[in-house]
């Protein structure tokens, strides 16, 4: 977790970011995780998010299987409400 916590501290464009676990009934014994990232903005633009998390996926470090998702984007926000509900899903 301290490297996932490093690599996302250290990215200019990261604002904040949740992380949980997603149980999967079809197969219980494999972990899944999903970290929301939400981007910072420049003047309320959304530029360079899709790159920016496109770097994340393949620099991040995890012990797992890891799933990463724009958060920020207004598709996905119920997708950010659910991860802030989890507790202790916060690193950022």
């Amino acid at each position: 977790l301290a490297r996932l916590m490093t690599g996302l501290q250290s990215h200019p464009k990261v604002k904040r970011a949740w992380l949980a676990q997603k149980v999967l009934r079809e197969f219980p014994d494999k972990e899944l995780f999903v970290l929301g990232v939400e981007f910072k903005r420049t003047m309320g633009l959304a530029t360079g998010e899709d790159q920016a998390l496109h770097e994340l996926a393949n620099t991040l470090e995890f012990p797992g299987e890891l799933r990463l998702f724009n958060v920020g984007e207004s598709e996905l926000s119920w997708m950010r409400k659910v991860l802030k509900r989890v507790p202790e899903s916060s690193l950022l």
